[in-house]
């Protein structure tokens, strides 16, 4: 799938700024829904770092390629229009490591074919935004005037090519003595961005995003959330488990820490196994581990898609299923 995908968005950033293909107003308006229904969630590349790592049990590499996850949520803000995300992101899993805070607008660009994102930042630094991402009164006290519009020359363009949109800042146009070269590509349940700074004197590049990794993708995939129930038995015994705890988990590389009754401090680990061939292949991993130790007590994995499983260890017991499905029971 990965692979494909490379190929798809090395073909279309080759093609000419605007599509060849013209769309009507409604055609456009139709795309600014579709954009508006596929960016928002909740993204991770931790499936692209674990390929760059080795794969399997390895241990994760964050360079050149870092891990980025990233929240695009609603923001009901009608001073900037009607289709309006706070986007938050952090990084190499670490809450407290924010690398982002941004507002998008969103529109339809008839003159340029496409849906124009308008980019904004908080006047003041983003601190005082930080963790708005799980905080909708936080979120609802943004205000318009807080912001700081990107100059125009900055604005994103996504066009709607081959099932995905596409989009990019015109070229050459966002900076005074060094350009952006921003590019992102949006589909059903994937976020791939890639950002670097061109001299306009020389056309050399100053600073690349993913340094050393040659504008590489960041290739983050679409999470789900996933509840689950812990259950355990210190004498192994399967069939008398008791009830421990409830956690949550998110499937892109999530984990969860758990206060385990005899003094150990497991961690719950899930992910979304991807392969590029056949391309449909997306399932389940999750994994136990004792706090620290990358090597898995046990590990577990379920058909494609599913959005509910569990691992019995017999003393460890686990069962997990979709948060908005709510939390299972044994």
């Amino acid at each position: 799938m990965r692979l494909l995908l490379s190929a798809i968005i090395s073909v279309a950033f080759l093609a000419a700024p605007v599509s060849a293909q013209t769309f009507s107003k409604g055609e456009l308006e139709g795309h600014l829904r579709l954009a508006m229904e596929w960016w928002p969630g909740e993204y991770d590349n931790h499936e692209q770092i674990t390929r760059r790592s080795g794969g399997g049990i390895s241990v994760h590499q964050y360079e050149p390629i870092f891990r980025i996850h990233s929240h695009y949520v609603r923001l009901d803000l009608p001073d900037l229009g009607e289709n309006v995300l706070y986007v938050e992101e952090y990084l190499n899993a670490d809450p407290s490591n924010i690398s982002r805070v941004r507002v998008y607008s969103l529109s339809v660009d008839e003159a340029e074919q496409a849906v124009k994102v308008k980019l904004y930042a908080f006047k003041y630094g983003h601190e005082d935004w930080i963790g708005a991402r799980l905080d909708p009164d936080r979120r609802a006290k943004i205000k318009a005037s807080d912001l700081r519009a990107f100059s125009d020359p900055c604005d994103v363009y996504m066009r709607f090519e081959g099932g995905q949109f596409n989009g990019s800042m015109k070229r050459e146009s966002c900076g005074k003595d060094e350009w952006f070269e921003y590019q992102v590509v949006l589909g059903a349940d994937y976020n791939w961005t890639r950002d670097r700074l061109i001299s306009r004197e020389t056309g050399d590049v100053t600073w690349d995003q993913t340094e050393g990794a040659n504008y590489s993708w960041i290739q983050m995939t679409k999470a789900r959330r996933f509840i689950c129930t812990v259950n355990y038995n210190l004498d192994g015994d399967m069939t008398k488990t008791e009830f421990l705890t409830e956690i949550e988990v998110h499937d892109q590389g999530g984990a969860a820490d758990i206060a385990w009754p005899d003094g150990r401090a497991l961690e719950f680990q899930l992910h979304t196994r991807e392969f590029a061939s056949p391309s449909e292949r997306k399932f389940p991993l999750f994994r136990i581990h004792e706090k620290g130790n990358h090597v898995p007590i046990g590990y577990g994995y379920a058909v494609d898609g599913a959005d509910r499983f569990g691992l019995n260890l017999g003393w460890f017991y686990t069962l997990c299923r979709l948060k908005e499905q709510g939390a299972p029971r044994p």
